[in-house]
């Protein structure tokens, strides 16, 4: 497991903020859309990194995967966005959310990050879809079918350039299904369904990584 993720005492949440299709997970329509819909997991931790690159801190603020039409466009069909629950009192620690979506190919369409060189110098690093989905390198992609129960990672920064999003996750096979336990916890109502690693597939915003 990688280091950043070591440190982290996961708390599951299920908060969202979407468009159309991604709809808040619960045992009721879990239960009666689980064969036409798929499921998505994903943490992010929204607490302040310090000294991260040239900036005195910096901190995740919004994340954006967008359903991709049968051209490779972003789809109204399903946008799942996740913004900070708060600006300032923010535990750094991951946490989890869970959507229920459309099935078909997904694209990390757009961020936010809040930098600051002081309190009184602050800004913000975006990028949207225009730079992550129609530009000339991707952001990254991953793919849920119906009926089926994704991880596609969690989320912070990286720090060795201007900040940036980065996809973490669970090294390993054990590891990977210390998680999946730790989720079923909290999701009783998965019995038995096998949650899939399905990491976001990109070279901008993490490392290549195939479970072993």
């Amino acid at each position: 497991m990688q280091n950043i993720f070591k440190i982290v005492a996961l708390s599951l949440f299920l908060l969202i903020n979407c468009n159309v299709s991604a709809a808040q997970l619960n045992e009721k329509n879990y239960t009666s859309e689980r064969e036409s819909k798929g499921v998505v997991l994903v943490g992010v931790n929204w607490g302040r990194q310090w000294n991260c690159g040239k900036y005195e801190n910096a901190q995740l603020r919004k994340l954006v995967f967008s359903l991709l039409d049968s051209s490779g466009t972003v789809s109204n069909d399903s946008i799942v966005s996740l913004e900070s629950p708060d600006m300032l009192n923010v535990k750094a620690k991951f946490l989890d959310y869970g959507f229920l979506v459309e099935p078909g190919l997904y694209a990390f369409s757009e961020f936010s990050v809040k930098v600051a060189k002081s309190v009184n110098d602050v800004g913000y690093i975006k990028a949207d879809s225009t730079k992550l989905v129609n530009g000339e390198k991707v952001g990254g992609k991953f793919e849920v079918k119906a009926g089926e129960i994704a991880y596609i990672g969690h989320f912070f920064l990286d720090c060795l350039g201007d900040p940036i999003p980065w996809r973490y996750y669970p090294e390993g096979k054990e590891a990977f299904e210390g998680y999946s336990k730790s989720v079923k916890k909290q999701f009783s109502y998965f019995k038995d369904a096998k949650i899939q690693f399905r990491i976001l597939d990109t070279e901008m915003f993490g490392s290549q990584y195939t479970l072993k």
